[in-house]
């Protein structure tokens, strides 16, 4: 309440000239991400919550984004004290607006929110978005059989995963829960507490092995490469090459040093130079030269 007291412009304004309070009216008051003091708290904190307590994520619902997407409607600059007339101020009665208009301007919070969202990525900062947007995470969209002949595009999107619903449309689970970590979705996994064990209708040992490499490889999976034929997904940063194989096919890439089978942690020999024999459904990560 300090900064907010000593802030020039601490909340979002309405075209009414209230305080922008989205459909959460009366609970919460929209704070002006532009105000210099407002920011400049807003940064130290959470450079505190990420410091000291640990928090690394942030689910950016409406709740969180609210004063994200809204329009501040300056109605005057506070250069001049001016209100409209009231029984105590009788020489403005008869005038609905101040004799002289003061100065007005529409600000747009976007840029605002953009550059303390990079900034705050920049602290650390993972983000899971409640609907589907650039940034974060998203947990919305299509059952999983309607994103079977669009996987690629559905890239950092939270989708279930139904075991009984790809056995009835026959699918083989396996080969959709690899080729959806192979695109970079993220699977909705339950536990079940009773049976102590992941609800997922697959093999436990393969789904945990899939999910261990995923967060191996994740960091290298940039500057992704759908092979012909879709023969498996291929991601390229710097020296490091990460092949997720859907078939056995021939694999060549230039100046190849070291490949790691990813899934039992061997090396793989290869005899040429510039290609290996890539096995279905296995993870490969190629180290260059």
């Amino acid at each position: 309440m300090e900064v907010i007291d000593k802030s020039e412009s601490p909340f979002v304004r309405n075209a009414s000239n209230a305080i922008e309070a989205d459909h959460y009216t009366p609970r919460f008051c929209a704070l002006n991400l532009r105000d210099k003091d407002i920011r400049t708290y807003w940064m130290k904190q959470w450079r505190h919550f990420y410091d000291d307590l640990g928090i690394e994520g942030i689910f950016l619902d409406s709740s969180f984004n609210m004063s994200s997407d809204k329009f501040h409607h300056a109605q005057f600059d506070g250069s001049t004290n001016w209100a409209g007339a009231t029984l105590d101020q009788k020489e403005l009665l008869g005038k609905f607006r101040p004799e002289n208009e003061p100065p007005k301007s529409i600000h747009s919070q976007y840029y605002a929110h953009l550059s303390w969202v990079v900034e705050m990525q920049k602290m650390g900062y993972h983000y899971c978005a409640e609907d589907m947007g650039v940034f974060g995470i998203n947990r919305t969209g299509s059952d999983i059989l309607d994103r079977i002949k669009s996987l690629p595009i559905w890239a950092d999107s939270f989708c279930d995963f139904d075991e009984k619903a790809l056995k009835q449309a026959e699918f083989e689970p396996i080969e959709i829960f690899f080729k959806g970590f192979a695109y970079r979705m993220m699977w909705k996994i339950i536990w079940d507490f009773k049976k102590d064990k992941l609800k997922l209708g697959i093999d436990d040992r393969l789904a945990y092995s899939l999910i261990k490499v995923f967060n191996q490889v994740t960091d290298f999976m940039y500057n992704r490469e759908i092979l012909e034929r879709e023969k498996g997904v291929v991601y390229r940063l710097g020296d490091t090459t990460v092949l997720w194989a859907f078939e056995d096919f021939d694999f060549s890439q230039k100046d190849m040093k070291l490949i790691t089978n990813m899934l039992d942690g061997s090396l793989v020999n290869f005899a040429e130079k510039d290609s290996f024999k890539a096995s279905g459904w296995v993870v490969y990560k190629i180290v260059t030269a």
